[in-house]
């Protein structure tokens, strides 16, 4: 093993290296924090990273993609999960109102969501027209038209179950009981 130092425009870099001259580690500094990363065959597999906004770690997969992100800021702490093709499949963070985990599909598109947010638990569709909700009143479900206006809610509270239906304006037209 032996070391190499580098000094760029944005700071120094040490390399610790393998045999074969690759990089096997790498501590680096520059304006915006530290950074740390590992290597196998010279490929980077893992890097922290330090700035003023937080704190990353981001984890790679044998072809160097990056498959995990954890992240902490000062807002929140988050952890992205990516597939072979780099798409964002899974989320998961965490706010002082709340945590939500959000799920997409191959094309990245937006297909679910659970969370809990002003002490509701909700279950929301990808196409967003559905969301089912647990809170301290009582379960409900919320249906919603192409515009994304509340069309139906059936809910269950103290006083029994419950079926609204309401029109483009969100008036009620029918209501049982």
């Amino acid at each position: 093993m032996r070391a190499d130092l580098i000094v760029t425009d944005k700071g120094p870099v040490l390399f610790m290296l393998d045999e074969n001259g690759r990089p096997y580690a790498s501590l680096g500094a520059s304006e915006t924090g530290p950074a740390f990363g590992l290597y196998e065959s010279g490929k980077p597999m893992a890097t922290l990273i330090v700035t003023k906004d937080g704190t990353g770690l981001s984890l790679r997969d044998q072809n160097g993609k990056a498959r995990v992100a954890l992240g902490v800021t000062k807002d929140r702490p988050g952890l992205d999960m990516y597939d072979e093709n780099g798409r964002c499949r899974a989320l998961l963070s965490a706010t002082k109102d709340g945590w939500g985990l959000g799920l997409y599909d191959e094309n990245g598109t937006f297909r679910a969501s659970l969370g809990v947010f002003e002490g509701e638990l909700r279950l929301v569709h990808g196409d967003q027209n559905s969301e089912l909700q647990m809170s301290p009143d009582g379960p409900s479900m919320v249906l919603l038209d192409e515009n994304g206006r509340t069309r139906t809610v059936l809910n269950v509270d103290e006083d029994g179950p419950r079926l609204l239906l309401l029109d483009e304006e969100g008036k009620p037209i029918r209501s049982i009981p």
